[in-house]
């Protein structure tokens, strides 16, 4: 099963542009987010916000990912071990002219600016994109031109003791297909059809070659003491301080609670995508996302 699902997808997503997968895809938009993660709650405590509570877990269905997931696939965790990346004074990549209160030309943003590329089930990595690749870690890499924005928010957090940890930066469409593909496997095993397994695990893991993280702009940030990748990640001192700040180095929160009927994707607390400070600042002060952003600018 394995095997026919990889060499489907590479089938239909790199040749036929996932034109195949856009009819399955769109089914997730109509799902409501309790729907596509019902879920257990396993027993256990931490304390958030100063309040002693349950630590919410979930079943194989329900969470999307896990540490263990990334570190059984090569992938690397890093917090304190990720290289010390210089932080410069001026993000070279990021200087955007303008009126800082507007949205478009007068702010000096447009559609086809390297830090806005929009990829989603219906906007796939186009197919001559270019890397621009640097590690950050020994097993993890970033677009290297958002490198000195993530040691600078990594160091903010620290500095406001959060420890900050990225389990998933860049990843290759072959590390996304396995990762779908075990995300399928799962949920048929669980006793699902093919199509409502398909359907469910493109709500939660992004269909291959449509992924943020092909483009090394996107990242998935945990804590210590939160390492669940659900929508609890939300509650913990690390989550309300990447929602409040990340903006300031030019983060948004990717997949807010909400606007799932727009991204086709559940409230991911965790995942952070790069913008540029600006884009980023005018994005989370209006409550946007990026879909409604790119709209605003065309």
């Amino acid at each position: 099963m394995h095997k026919i699902i990889t060499d489907r997808l590479k089938r239909n997503i790199r040749k036929a542009g996932v034109a195949a997968f856009v009819l399955a895809g769109s089914l997730c938009l109509c799902l409501p987010a309790a729907a596509a993660e019902p879920g257990l709650q396993a027993p256990a405590t931490e304390e958030i916000s100063g309040k002693s509570a349950e630590k919410k877990k979930a079943d194989d269905n329900k969470r999307l990912m896990t540490i263990e997931d990334y570190v059984v696939e090569g992938g690397g965790v890093f917090g304190s071990d990720f290289y010390e990346l210089e932080e410069p004074e001026e993000d070279e990549y990021d200087k955007v002219p303008g009126d800082e209160g507007k949205a478009g030309e007068s702010m000096g943003a447009a559609t086809d600016d390297w830090n806005l590329i929009l990829v989603n089930k219906q906007h796939p990595v186009p197919e001559d994109y270019e890397y621009n690749l640097t590690y950050i870690n020994d097993s993890q890499q970033i677009d290297k031109r958002i490198a000195g924005q993530v040691a600078k928010l990594v160091s903010a957090a620290e500095k406001s003791g959060i420890e900050l940890m990225i389990c998933s930066a860049y990843r290759s469409y072959d590390r996304q297909t396995t990762l779908f593909n075990n995300k399928m496997d799962k949920l048929l095993k669980s006793g699902m059809s093919y199509f409502d397994a398909y359907r469910t695990a493109s709500y939660s893991v992004t269909i291959p070659g449509t992924s943020e993280h092909q483009l090394g702009l996107a990242l998935d940030i945990i804590t210590p003491g939160y390492t669940a990748l659900d929508s609890g990640f939300a509650d913990t001192e690390a989550g309300k301080w990447l929602k409040k700040n990340a903006p300031d180095y030019g983060f948004i929160l990717r997949y807010p609670e909400g606007k799932e009927y727009i991204t086709g994707i559940i409230f991911e607390p965790w995942h952070f995508r790069y913008v540029g400070v600006e884009n980023a600042k005018y994005i989370t002060e209006n409550a946007l996302v990026l879909e409604e952003y790119v709209e605003l600018l065309e």
